[in-house]
């Protein structure tokens, strides 16, 4: 299926399944053929085990069902990405001069999560983010943006602003005390140390409502919308140094996208993106600024006994998008990717002529029910889908609409040309 979820575009630490399916998928790349030999690859068997039920097509199944989802797996990956690959996303690489500035950081984690033929991939799947940085690389990044776009004045200095007054590495001391907790204490039994931490916090509130308020009105801002998310998504800044100079490490610059879905049955791929590329417009229009809160517990270390002591807190800026625009453009995605995923497939003989049929009406069952509420919507949107439903359909409105078990009861214009 196509990417009709919602993404959250962040760059997440944790080693969950998601953030393993990279090197599966680096692996799938290098592999000439999948086989059963797959199930023993180390990575495989890890990323295997972080599965939950939303990996329906691969969490709990059998070798041989597991093999027969990443053969057609490795088939969409082929169609679209080709040449050796290689990890890239763990690797702490050297930020231009103008983020070491910023951020006091000499390396930072790649943008590129892989590597192709020389190539930096941004590997998303349903809950990546595109970023979700502390105050420093927030702040990094927008001014990257300021100074790629034409936001500047009141605006510009308002967002530099309220990213000031966001709080950084507060500690709290207790291996209990994180804000949840403090929150639900009375304050007369907080120490002082974590009233004031508590204190901190709580002021937190009103610079999130000031922040979320001013990026909300930057957005708004085509050039600017477009170059924050650029440097979020691929780093350009952050590792190439184009707009002050002094690059560091480009190969954690990543100018290609590559996005798949937890049944593994679709994938889309960008690649040779710039800021002016439409696909980072439409990624720029559905951007959701979020502030939020990042908690890590520190500890010392006594004649080799690990004790926790506290809570280090920041305030961080999220972004969160929706992969498809809007509900037309969500149907005109779905029934594409899924035609040419399945079409790749019928190609490759993978399945037959009587499977792909299968396979294409059970899309449409799943959209039926949109199409029949939206259809007077859809009609004026319907070029959109014309290429697309006539390699399947070869007929009229009428015709696809009887195919697939559609009924509506609606007055339109019978004479639209595909």
């Amino acid at each position: 299926m196509v990417l009709n979820f919602k993404e959250y575009l962040t760059e997440g630490a944790a080693t969950n399944a998601s953030t393993l399916f990279e090197e599966v998928i680096v692996e799938l790349i290098n592999t000439n053929k999948v086989d059963k030999s797959i199930m023993k690859s180390a990575s495989v068997q890890a990323w295997l085990k972080k599965t939950n039920k939303k990996w329906n097509t691969v969490s709990g199944k059998t070798d041989d069902e597991v093999v027969q989802v990443l053969v057609k797996f490795k088939k969409l990956i082929n169609s679209q990405l080709k040449g050796k690959a290689k990890a890239g996303g763990s690797n702490k690489l050297a930020v231009s001069g103008f983020w070491n500035k910023s951020t006091g950081k000499d390396k930072d984690t790649s943008k590129a999560d892989i590597i192709v033929s020389g190539v930096g991939v941004s590997i998303k799947g349903p809950e990546a983010r595109l970023m979700s940085g502390v105050k420093a690389e927030s702040k990094a990044t927008l001014v990257a943006a300021l100074e790629q776009s034409d936001v500047k004045g009141k605006l510009g200095e308002e967002l530099i602003s309220v990213l000031d007054n966001f709080v950084e590495r507060v500690k709290t001391y207790g291996a209990d005390m994180d804000t949840t907790t403090m929150r639900k204490m009375d304050p007369s039994k907080l120490s002082a140390e974590n009233k004031k931490a508590l204190d901190q916090l709580n002021t937190q509130r009103e610079v999130k409502e000031r922040a979320e308020s001013a990026f909300r009105s930057a957005f708004n801002n085509a050039e600017f919308r477009k170059a924050f998310a650029w440097e979020a998504m691929s780093g350009s800044e952050k590792f190439n140094g184009n707009a002050f100079g002094t690059a560091g490490d480009t190969t954690g610059f990543a100018d290609s996208m590559f996005v798949w879905n937890y049944t593994l049955s679709g994938i889309k791929y960008k690649s040779g993106l710039s800021q002016s590329d439409a696909y980072v417009e439409s990624v720029a229009k559905q951007m959701k600024i979020k502030t939020d809160v990042k908690s890590h517990s520190y500890s010392k270390t006594v004649d080799g006994v690990k004790t926790k002591l506290g809570y280090t807190i920041s305030q961080t800026i999220d972004l969160a998008m929706t992969t498809a625009a809007d509900q037309f453009k969500t149907l005109n995605d779905d029934y594409e990717m899924e035609y040419t995923n399945n079409n790749l497939l019928l190609s490759e003989g993978i399945i037959d002529e009587g499977k792909f049929t299968d396979a294409m009406k059970g899309v449409w069952d799943k959209v039926k029910n949109a199409i029949t509420k939206l259809w007077m919507a859809l009609v004026k949107k319907v070029k959109e889908l014309k290429e697309i439903i006539k390699e399947v359909t070869q007929g009229s409105v009428s015709y696809m609409m009887n195919a697939f078990g559609l009924d509506v009861d609606v007055k339109y214009n019978n004479n639209i040309k595909f």
